[in-house]
């Protein structure tokens, strides 16, 4: 059994590696910005995360409810909400440097986490098909150079090959780097959201305190 596994990882990866060959030069960009691509869908994925179960409200009420202490139980600090929390919860410790200076610094760090490797997928989901046309360019030339050389059947095909390959590997890294992007973008702008709400209710908050306190 597990000759014949193996015998099937063997025929894979030959297949592969003439399906690459026949794509000519142009699959190896194409297939180092698949390799970068998803590994910046991999990284974002897991960087835009809430970190919590809880709501806004409850976690800034927890807050303002001299709770912080026991407030990182609950919290994953690498996520976006949850650190947001948890440095909110430092400024609370120190009132004297809780001001709107320290407040947007801290969603400044936050708004940078959610824009992270953002403009590096676009980018590999632009150059991807143009690269792919790239590919199709040059075998096109190489199939019209085996016409006008009459260098038979195999000149023609290897240049088809080529350009059907490379702008099937370059759609290939596109079209699913795109839909990631677009569900990726959508959790972006959900965690935004969000963040703007704890901002909103931790500054309501604070000037209720602070009302408290001169009264």
């Amino acid at each position: 059994m597990n000759g014949g596994f193996a015998d099937k990882v063997v025929a894979t990866i030959t297949t592969i590696v003439d399906y690459a060959e026949a794509g000519g030069v142009v699959v190896i960009p194409i297939e180092i910005l698949a390799l970068f691509l998803w590994f910046f869908v991999a990284v974002r994925f897991f960087t835009l995360r809430r970190g919590t179960r809880s709501p806004v409200d409850e976690l800034a009420t927890t807050l303002f409810n001299q709770k912080a202490p026991n407030l990182a139980a609950g919290l994953d600090p690498n996520g976006v909400l949850s650190s947001a929390v948890l440095e909110m919860a430092d400024l609370l410790k120190n009132p004297a440097n809780l001001n709107g200076y320290a407040l947007n610094g801290i969603l400044l760090g936050c708004e940078n986490t959610l824009r992270r490797y953002r403009r590096g997928i676009s980018i590999i989901v632009v150059l991807a098909p143009l690269l792919g046309l790239l590919g199709t360019v040059t075998g096109m030339i190489a199939t019209f150079e085996s016409l006008n050389s009459s260098a038979g059947d195999g000149g023609i095909a290897g240049g088809i090959s080529e350009a059907l390959i490379t702008t099937q590997l370059g759609l290939g890294v596109a079209i699913p780097g795109l839909l990631a992007a677009r569900v990726l973008e959508r959790r972006e702008q959900r965690l935004r959201g969000e963040l703007k709400d704890l901002s909103e209710a931790f500054k309501r908050m604070a000037l209720n305190e602070d009302k408290e306190s001169a009264e």
